[in-house]
């Protein structure tokens, strides 16, 4: 008896282990596929407002190049992860995994540093565009203001 419920403990484990590993991959997976999928979208919305809109000073110009950029790595990042995680699990299954471990942590790195960096520049550039739009409506507002130009 004492044996059987040994087994059953040790078959638990196993089982314990191998959902672990899959809640773990299913749960990483989904953190990437979502950054790819925001980094996506915000080189969209960024490339639309910057074709429709324009950009309003120099400064907003280098805040878009600079949103753009880093979503962009990030993006690119991502797909080599994407790539990579399956010879990372081939290496697991293999017993060789330091090298694609250490690749993918290094693009982890970059993949945070430039999503982050890619959001911190759209907000500023946020910030910039609205306050651009403010300054122009409380020129047009002010009282005296002619609105054409001085000849």
């Amino acid at each position: 008896m004492s044996e059987s419920n040994s087994e059953l403990h040790q078959a638990k484990d196993v089982e314990f282990y191998a959902a672990s590993v899959a809640a773990w991959f299913s749960t990483r997976l989904e953190y990437d596929k979502s950054i790819f999928a925001l980094s996506a979208g915000g080189i969209g919305v960024l490339v639309t407002l910057l074709t429709t809109k324009g950009a309003g000073s120099r400064f907003a110009l280098v805040l878009y190049g600079l949103s753009l950029g880093s979503l962009l790595i990030a993006l690119v990042a991502l797909l080599i992860i994407f790539r990579q995680n399956g010879k990372h699990i081939l290496g697991i299954l293999q017993g060789n995994t330091e090298l694609a471990s250490k690749l993918l942590s290094r693009l982890d790195l970059v993949v945070l540093v430039s999503f982050a960096a890619g959001a911190i520049f759209s907000a500023t550039l946020g910030i910039v565009t609205a306050y651009g739009t403010y300054r122009d409506k409380e020129k047009v507002n002010r009282p005296g203001f002619s609105g054409g130009s001085n000849s």
